[in-house]
């Protein structure tokens, strides 16, 4: 009876997922805020190819709220770091999940520090971190980060000795 129940409710969201209009196009090129970053040493200054939001008709429309951010063509330099500024509000939001996806066999080196602040903050509060050794695939691995503030960066940090450029990155949160 179960498994009935579970296969009308699917069928049901499929249905009601298919009935939604689809959003205007959006594409943020804008999403990286480099500000500050250009001026403190050890920081690179470059941004992504594209950024795609979770406002894009591309995608289907959820049956559950969410957001993301998506960004491709990431590269940081040996021993030099990237902010991803989100332009999300995750006000309503507990965890944020982040996944990357390396073009070579290199996400050992790499360091991703979640920050978050509140409006009129002069600055980032550090809230975690995850290293690229961790992750089980030597290409790809994610991380979930509590959500700390409504504001979030991302700084990912190539500890090793060459460029390294991540084909994507993805930051996820699910809406409460």
């Amino acid at each position: 009876m179960k498994l009935i129940f579970s296969v009308l409710t699917v069928c049901s969201l499929a249905s009601a997922q298919s009935a939604r209009p689809a959003k205007p196009s959006q594409t943020n090129s804008a999403a990286i805020k480099l500000g500050d970053a250009q001026s403190r040493k050890g920081e690179a200054s470059l941004k992504p190819d594209v950024v795609h939001t979770s406002a894009d008709a591309s995608t289907p429309a959820p049956v559950t709220s969410a957001k993301y951010e998506y960004y491709t063509n990431v590269t940081i330099p040996a021993g030099q770091s990237v902010n991803l500024d989100s332009m999300l509000d995750y006000s309503s939001s507990d965890t944020v999940a982040v996944t990357v996806r390396s073009t070579k066999s290199d996400i050992a080196s790499l360091l991703g520090t979640a920050f978050f602040t509140v409006p009129n903050a002069t600055e980032y509060f550090t809230q975690d971190a995850f290293l690229g050794n961790n992750f089980f695939f030597n290409n790809t691995g994610g991380y979930v980060f509590q959500v700390c503030g409504p504001q979030f960066r991302l700084t990912l940090q190539n500890s090793g000795t060459s460029t390294m450029t991540l084909s994507s990155v993805l930051v996820y949160t699910h809406v409460l």
